[in-house]
């Protein structure tokens, strides 16, 4: 597998790795045909291993994720802000997002409602974004729906953050 440095638009298609049209292609055959071949390596800090996953856990996370955001409301199309800490989380949420067509908007969290430069950085984000979902872990629900809630732009009720870590057990 080899990642293609300019994109080929023949057709008017381009290939992400060779042969595949989507990561979420790369990943369903991977999980299909060798799921027990490593996906990544989470390097906690930075050099030893904290956690592995294989093609198939990978493909299994990424279903889940994608099933509860379609639960939450979210739609083909319409963004997700991830608000996840480094970590395998953050990447299931990510192909989640991949796998039920909503656009994955990445943001580091916030620490608290509190933290002076927290708020309008997440606001910013959340107007620009305009997401339907956001995820997050249950380490970061409770700050994440209170952040999210004092840094929501206009009147309308705020999107509902899920907890991708429940989705997975």
């Amino acid at each position: 597998m080899t990642c293609n440095r300019e994109p080929d638009f023949t057709m008017g298609r381009s290939t992400v790795v060779d042969g595949f049209d989507t990561w979420i292609d790369v990943v369903r055959e991977r999980a299909q045909k060798t799921g027990e071949r490593e996906a990544f390596t989470f390097l906690a800090d930075g050099e030893s291993d904290a956690l592995r996953w294989d093609y198939r856990t990978l493909d299994t996370r990424a279903r889940a994720v994608a099933v509860g955001l379609r639960h939450a409301g979210g739609k083909p199309g319409e963004r997700a802000v991830l608000l996840y800490p480094p970590g395998a989380e953050f990447i299931a949420g990510f192909v989640g997002c991949l796998y039920a067509g909503m656009i994955p908007v990445p943001a580091y969290p916030p620490r608290s409602a509190e933290h002076e430069r927290a708020l309008p950085r997440l606001e910013g984000i959340l107007k620009d974004a305009r997401p339907t979902v956001i995820l997050t872990s249950s380490r970061l629900l409770y700050t994440v729906r209170e952040c999210v809630a004092a840094a929501w732009p206009g009147d309308s009720s705020p999107p509902p953050s899920v907890d991708t870590e429940v989705l997975l057990d």
